[in-house]
């Protein structure tokens, strides 16, 4: 009696075992290229993101100076990434752009340049300015002219796969 009770055993045979595992590393296969896909896809749209605050804000204190600067603006006031000379509402222009970014947005990680009171370019590549803690972003937005006169492109992307905005703001 004892040697059919041992024999009895309810339970699940090595082979059905396999197969389920079989199942499910074909379906993680199948899900997880696409998964780092969407992955890779939302983080470039929320650099684009914002890299568009940080144009945004960037215009707001080119504005902000231009309109009530207390010595005159020159070419030179607006490249790099910092605003070189003049003070709008008593703040000096290098803290304006960071005075309209967001806590998180650090000013250093932006570049950009001004011709003529018209933005050429502007270049976002988070952790790039080095006055965050973590490292360089992947991806970038490149807002750029291809002539002083051209309407403002956008383009994101990944460094390791560049596009010609990247070559315009990065000369």
């Amino acid at each position: 009696m004892k040697i059919k009770k041992a024999l009895n055993k309810k339970g699940f045979t090595i082979i059905e075992i396999i197969a389920v595992l079989v199942i499910i590393a074909i379906l993680a296969a199948a899900g997880i290229p696409s998964m780092m896909n969407f992955i890779g896809q939302a983080r470039s749209k929320a650099i684009a993101a914002e890299g568009r605050t940080g144009y945004v804000a960037v215009q707001a204190a080119f504005n902000e100076v231009t309109m009530s600067a207390t010595g005159p603006i020159v070419a030179g006031d607006f490249t790099g990434n910092q605003f070189n000379t003049g003070t709008a509402n008593g703040l000096a222009a290098s803290t304006l752009l960071t005075s309209y970014l967001q806590p998180d947005l650090y000013a250093s990680d932006f570049t950009y340049s001004y011709a003529n009171d018209v933005l050429q370019w502007l270049f976002y590549q988070p952790g790039s300015g080095g006055d965050s803690s973590a490292t360089a972003s992947a991806y970038y937005v490149a807002f750029y002219r291809t002539s002083p006169t051209s309407p403002l492109q956008i383009e994101t992307g990944e460094v390791s796969k560049p596009g010609p905005g990247y070559a315009i703001c990065n000369p």
